[in-house]
């Protein structure tokens, strides 16, 4: 059971910390627990139930009515909201409070509801680019600052994982650009939805892609990349702990893969500050990478 303050509810829910102050007291819509020091502290229960509050004020309803409906209540009326969210709603923000939801909640339907939904309505890259994208930068803020477990970040990275892959294998294997890429992940790196990201928009537009995913050394990255010489070369960085590693890591691509354009994302993640050469292209997101394709 995780323990939050009340500054990791405003940040995870985008309600300030005097907005959830007033409602405990005017309308006891939580009750956090005390430690042995007397500070306030939240639970798993405590964010689950301000998320669904937040999602549902988004879509018109009041607080004073949902402070007064059991936890059984309030999930009926968040499964009722989902039903309609993509078609009545432009809020990206909406979309991602529920994605975050069926995260902490471990809750796969909840999830595919949103997400078959989407595709429904906007497509399957449209879905990837503008809200799946979104959503797993949220994932790593949460990660990166310990405020979801490991569990929830599997459960939820592992969905979207299986259904990228899905809509990779039903495209067609038809090759109609001149470009090729390798797509990798270094050593050590094991965050790979963002590539695999990568591999579908490459594909949908008809370029050839050697995909060799996460945890790849460097000789073996070196020998496909003698073997069938790339026109680009992509990888995304976002575990290295030090300045020194990410540098070492581009020196050592420019140093050794001279004919083939290098693409990199998560170079400044961490604040670094790397000194990029000419020939590498750093990439700040998914619509980054959709430019760069053009």
């Amino acid at each position: 059971m995780r323990k939050y303050q009340i500054k990791d509810l405003e940040r995870l829910t985008g309600i300030k910390a005097h907005t959830i102050r007033i409602w405990e007291k005017r309308y006891n819509l939580l009750t956090p627990e005390r430690t042995d020091t007397n500070i306030r502290y939240y639970q798993d229960d405590d964010l689950r139930k301000l998320l669904n509050v937040t999602l549902l004020m988004g879509k018109g309803q009041k607080i004073s009515k949902l402070s007064n409906l059991s936890e059984k209540e309030l999930y009926s009326e968040v499964q009722k909201s989902l039903t309609n969210t993509i078609e009545i709603s432009k809020d990206l923000e909406t979309f991602l409070i529920g994605l975050t939801i069926a995260m902490v909640e471990l809750d796969e339907d909840k999830f595919n509801q949103i997400y078959y939904k989407s595709i429904h309505q906007k497509g399957f890259q449209h879905t990837i680019t503008d809200l799946i994208y979104p959503f797993l930068v949220k994932i790593g803020f949460m990660w990166g600052v310990n405020e979801i477990n490991p569990a929830q970040e599997h459960f939820v990275s592992n969905l979207i994982r299986q259904k990228m892959l899905a809509a990779i294998n039903e495209l067609p294997s038809n090759v109609s650009q001149k470009d090729v890429y390798v797509l990798y992940l270094p050593q050590n790196e094991l965050h790979e939805i963002g590539l695999i990201m990568a591999h579908y928009l490459l594909k949908v537009r008809g370029y050839k892609v050697y995909y060799l995913g996460q945890d790849v050394p460097f000789d073996d990255l070196k020998a496909v990349v003698d073997y069938v010489n790339p026109s680009h070369i992509m990888t995304i960085l976002t575990t290295f702990n030090t300045q020194e590693q990410v540098q070492e890591i581009h020196d050592t691509s420019v140093l050794h893969f001279k004919s083939a354009k290098l693409a990199f994302a998560g170079l400044f993640t961490h604040g670094f500050e790397i000194k990029v050469s000419p020939k590498v292209t750093n990439l700040l997101g998914a619509q980054d990478f959709i430019e760069y394709l053009s």
